[in-house]
């Protein structure tokens, strides 16, 4: 079984994530192995260290790197999680909808517990003097509901 480990330069609530430097190895899974939260163990020399992403091609499955240790007579342990967002990132992008909070952004036709409003009735009378025989009232609002 192939997987792939890599550089992740992305956060965790990113769908495409930028990954870089690419390492391939050849790795067995144990049958109970968890899929969604796998360790696996790899023999090689080199400093890995700076490793914090995966992909398992078999299981079309892509892993964060919880944590890894130091290697122990060159075996390097890796405790991966899966991440569903990279992982269905196909499924993800096709789908539409309507977003009602944002990063960034803020829409202020959603109701929105987090986002503090405020609203206040500002009214002003003022008198027009005489208007003549019948008295007629003009009454102007502006916004409100």
């Amino acid at each position: 079984m192939k997987a792939i480990f890599y550089h992740n330069h992305s956060g965790t609530h990113v769908i495409n994530k930028k990954l870089t430097g690419a390492i391939e190895y050849d790795i067995i899974l144990k049958n109970e192995e968890d899929v969604v939260n796998p360790s696996i163990l790899i023999t090689d020399s080199r400093n890995l260290s700076g490793i914090n992403y995966c992909y398992i091609e078999k299981l079309q499955r892509y892993y964060y790197v919880d944590n890894n240790k130091i290697p122990v007579n060159g075996m390097w342990k890796y405790k991966l999680h899966c991440d569903v967002l990279m992982t269905y990132q196909a499924k993800l992008n096709e789908q539409s909808g309507l977003v009602k909070r944002g990063t960034y952004d803020y829409n202020g036709y959603m109701p929105d517990t987090n986002y503090s409003m405020y609203n206040w009735n500002n009214i002003s009378v003022k008198r027009i003097g005489k208007v003549g025989a019948n008295p007629a009232f003009i009454l102007v609002t502006n916004g409100g509901v």
